[in-house]
């Protein structure tokens, strides 16, 4: 790698139907990365890039999240204009794909190596146009604050987090961790009574053979 690559602070490579990042490392001096407009579908081969802080992937081919790369110091990421589902269409003979909101979570991908969250430093998120979060409307800020609340996320989709917002998150998933005890109490429940009905059930064709018996 030459020497200008290694003083590089500004990468623009929008445009130009870029389809992989293998490859794209080793620039120790990088702080922001264009790729907007390309063919891109995943993060992996982003690596050794320790100064980034921008990276823009806007207008790709992005179905999912997987493969998310350590990139601890990135703080702003826009993944707008991608194609990720809300819940995508199942295709016969393949394994089905995450959900949105599954996808999202990946984003709080935790590294064991370095122990750390890939995105430790994700403060800026921006997802607009990609199917699931439109789907979401509104919600979908809180939605980020769930499922990601182990970054420090304080813009979602160019609006600024509120401590509003965030008390909201709170009482939104404290609200969902009731409903979610509640349904596996009554399921329980509801599975202790169909045992009984078939004891009970049992015990009484036990009762009407042995009466039988007896008549004969």
């Amino acid at each position: 790698m030459g020497k200008d690559a290694l003083a590089l602070k500004v990468l623009i490579l929008s445009n130009n139907r870029i389809t992989s990042l293998e490859g794209l490392s080793g620039m120790p001096a990088l702080k922001e990365l264009y790729l907007a407009g390309n063919q891109i579908t995943s993060m992996k081969g982003l690596c050794d890039l320790p100064m980034l802080e921008k990276l823009h992937l806007r207008g790709n081919k992005f179905i999912g999240l997987d493969d998310i790369p350590v990139l601890d110091t990135v703080t702003y990421l826009n993944l707008r204009d991608n194609l990720i589902e809300t819940t995508p269409e199942v295709v016969e003979g393949q394994d089905p794909r995450p959900s949105g909101m599954e996808n999202l979570l990946k984003l709080g991908a935790y590294d064991d190596e370095t122990r750390q969250y890939c995105l430790a430093s994700l403060n800026k998120l921006n997802m607009q146009g990609n199917p699931f979060a439109d789907d979401a409307g509104d919600g979908f800020k809180k939605e980020v604050l769930l499922t990601l609340e182990m970054l420090n996320v304080n813009v979602v989709n160019k609006d600024a987090v509120t401590e509003e917002d965030r008390t909201e998150a709170k009482e939104e998933k404290a609200s969902r961790i009731k409903a979610a005890e509640e349904a596996a109490e009554e399921a329980r429940l509801a599975a202790e009574e169909a045992a009984a009905n078939k004891e009970e059930g049992e015990g009484a064709e036990g009762e009407e053979a042995a009466a039988e018996d007896e008549d004969d």
